[in-house]
């Protein structure tokens, strides 16, 4: 019964950090999560180490560490299929697209939402093969965080 305890505290304490983790993520924005910067990866490293002890609570066994890895895996799992089947719950937990350059004009209230700068716009419209948006028609920032750019026909 101990066993059972000790194992079923790692399955809360992981889901539950889990889905606190996604809503931060999720309230406190995204830029371009395909492209994480060195101050992006260096959060998302800490977050880590600073959450595996309390998932564990104490039991750093490979059994353990195998129930919080199977906890994280199903409540992921858990929460794709729910927001599949909810779109009120995938509208709250994804992010919408929001279009950055539309006709070769950039919309700075977009950029402000998306706390984007333009120095960081270009970088992005650089991988993309362009050095301006000028001959951009769309630029979207998509839900998922990487960048479309649909070009004006020449």
């Amino acid at each position: 019964m101990e066993v059972l305890i000790e194992y079923g505290g790692i399955v809360l304490r992981t889901v539950g950090l889990y889905l606190l983790i996604v809503f931060i993520i999720r309230f406190f924005g995204r830029k371009e999560m395909g492209n994480l910067s060195v101050p992006d990866l260096v959060f998302v490293l800490l977050i880590a180490e600073l959450t595996a002890p309390s998932m564990l609570g104490g039991n750093e066994t490979i059994f353990g560490g195998g129930i919080a890895f199977i906890a994280i895996f199903l409540a992921n799992k858990i929460l794709d299929m729910i927001m599949f089947y909810s779109p009120a719950l995938r509208d709250k937990v994804s992010a919408n697209p929001v279009m950055v350059i539309y006709k070769g004009e950039i919309k700075q209230d977009s950029l402000e939402k998306l706390k984007l700068s333009k120095k960081e716009l270009y970088e992005i419209l650089r991988e993309h093969g362009e050095v301006s948006e000028e001959n951009i028609k769309y630029g979207i920032m998509e839900g998922d965080g990487s960048f479309s750019v649909i070009k004006e026909k020449s």
